[in-house]
């Protein structure tokens, strides 16, 4: 994040999270966070609505794949 002078600067969301407007946008009640299995294929659910990116790490055989979640309403990712 950029300063309004152009100085870097450390972003502090501790304030913006904690707000009325905050819980309005971003307030998620679903119960599929975490994971969903079936012998199909495995859903991955994050609740991170301050995240820029977010990717999940998975081992399977021994080999690391990794996936870029996507971001859906509410600030919740997906993949």
């Amino acid at each position: 994040m950029l300063h309004q002078h152009a100085r870097a600067t450390i972003l502090h969301y501790g304030a913006i999270v904690k707000t009325a407007r905050f819980d309005e946008l971003f307030y998620y009640d679903g119960d599929d966070l975490g994971y969903q299995y079936s012998a199909e294929a495995t859903q991955f659910a994050l609740w991170a609505p301050t995240a820029y990116r977010v990717k999940i790490e998975v081992y399977r055989n021994g080999i690391i794949e990794d996936y870029e979640m996507k971001r859906d309403k509410k600030g919740v990712y997906r993949v």
